[in-house]
């Protein structure tokens, strides 16, 4: 009921481009600087100048406790350049503001194109998804004692299928929720990366793309005559099926006479 109209000043053209809530504020990224912007009435609003670091105006920034990513481009932003992202953080003790290249290590890894970042604080997880390859993520892992990362490592999933391409997603507590498209449509796709997970009645767990159970097909028939099980998948698979075995011999790849 009480709409805040403010101007934000620089000494660089600043078209603002996204913002994200953060530690009681809200930081607004252009594409060269990051403000903060802080109060509660027009009188005492303000937007003031925190960072200064190339923002790519592709993606959203994306909070995630006590820090903020965002992705920038490296090089000249042509088809075959690569991206990074950025940690944005401010020190406690001493209010100084920083954005660390998480990237720095791998400066040629997530191609260029970044569209999206999704985080969970569940499992300390940040994920990046690029145009640049398509049926990939790109996962970074992290791990926090006390104020201290402790360890960080990048990691590419590669999703079943040439064709496939991730439109999107976010987490939901521990699981990962996908809107993926395959060859035969759009599809949503969970996966799960709560620790120490395992298959019911084994200590382990498989792990197939588009994993589904005797009781997700659309039919399991088994023609006793043939000594042979048919499966309906409830998709069109692209590429190659495995079918494994979970009571007897768990765990255990079968053979296949078709799959189509």
């Amino acid at each position: 009921s009480d709409p805040i109209d403010y101007k934000v000043s620089h000494t660089k053209v600043s078209n603002l481009k996204n913002a994200v809530a953060y530690d009681e504020k809200v930081i607004i990224v252009s594409e060269q600087t990051q403000f903060v912007a802080q109060g509660d009435t027009p009188k005492t609003f303000s937007v003031d100048p925190s960072t200064e670091f190339e923002c790519s105006p592709l993606c959203a920034p994306v909070g995630a406790g006590r820090n903020v990513y965002f992705a920038f481009t490296n090089g000249e932003g042509d088809a075959s350049g690569f991206d990074g992202i950025r940690e944005y953080s401010v020190d406690r003790s001493t209010d100084n503001k920083d954005a660390i290249d998480i990237t720095a290590q791998v400066p040629k890894y997530i191609p260029n194109g970044t569209f999206k970042l999704i985080s969970s604080t569940t499992v300390n997880i940040l994920i990046a998804l690029t145009e640049g390859d398509a049926p990939a993520m790109y996962l970074y892992k992290y791990f926090y004692a006390n104020q201290d990362k402790l360890q960080s490592a990048w990691m590419r999933i590669d999703f079943a299928g040439d064709d496939a391409v991730v439109l999107g997603g976010e987490f939901i507590a521990s699981t990962l929720y996908l809107v993926i498209q395959h060859s035969d449509g759009v599809y949503l796709e969970r996966m799960n990366f709560s620790p120490g997970r395992t298959d019911p009645g084994v200590n382990f767990v498989t792990h197939l793309d588009r994993r589904v159970t005797d009781e997700d097909c659309v039919s399991v028939t088994y023609d006793s005559l043939l000594n042979r099980t048919t499966w309906t998948l409830p998709y069109v698979p692209d590429s190659t099926v495995q079918v494994v075995s979970r009571e007897e011999n768990p765990g255990i790849i079968q053979t296949l006479i078709n799959a189509d």
